[in-house]
């Protein structure tokens, strides 16, 4: 499926249609398949490698977007919901602080406002959206981490531990947030709002990896 084939967010009450036989998963590979083609096409094959520096600042802006969103709402929401490993999956997303940390550019911890901690009921389809694409970016992490660092940008393998995902465990944690995704039933509004965040996720996750601004 393409994203071109799914529904917009903003359809008309009186559509008639239904995602009812469309898995969440199917939904999530489908609106980000393309730009996952583009990212890897014009990172891995034209070697257009970021600048320490872009790298920085776009890994502390990612961070500050979803270090409280993940370990607040999304892992606690999802295990609720019969995610498995979120303690371990959390426990990746930190990496990220070390890894600013040992860059040099790790900043205050973004703490959960009154409102957004009102509004953590709603929060199920920003969380599967944005784990979908931060447990996804396993698939060119250590890739990326290796190309960094024979780069010669000033990036180090301890600075990348992130992107290195879960070692020898990356496939079965991966498998098992395939699975588990593909057998959850939600809404279609549900569906539609964990892909606008998926997309949402991916473009900022991504400005952090690729060249352009």
């Amino acid at each position: 499926m393409n994203s071109s084939d799914i529904p917009d967010a903003n359809f008309p009450k009186s559509a008639i249609f239904s995602l009812v036989d469309v898995s969440l998963l199917d939904i999530l590979r489908g609106a980000t398949a393309d730009l996952y083609e583009d990212f890897r096409s014009s990172v891995m094959t034209n070697n257009a490698f970021v600048t320490r520096d872009h790298y920085v600042k776009h890994l502390y802006d990612f961070h500050q977007t979803i270090s409280t969103l993940m370990e607040k709402i999304c892992w606690p929401l999802l295990e609720e919901e019969g995610l498995s490993h979120t303690t371990e999956r959390l426990a990746r997303c930190r990496k990220i602080r070390k890894d600013l940390e040992s860059l040099g550019n790790a900043g205050p911890e973004k703490r959960l406002n009154q409102d957004e901690d009102k509004c953590a009921e709603l929060c199920l389809a920003t969380s599967i959206g944005y784990v979908y694409v931060v447990e996804g970016s396993v698939h060119l992490g250590r890739d990326m981490a290796a190309a960094f660092i024979a780069a010669d940008i000033g990036i180090t393998k301890e600075q990348t531990t992130f992107l290195r995902g879960y070692g020898k465990q990356t496939y079965k944690m991966w498998r098992d947030i395939l699975i588990w995704l593909d057998r959850y039933e939600c809404s279609d509004a549900m569906k539609l709002k964990a892909r606008d965040e998926a997309i949402s996720a991916f473009a900022q996750l991504s400005k952090a990896l690729t060249p352009k601004s």
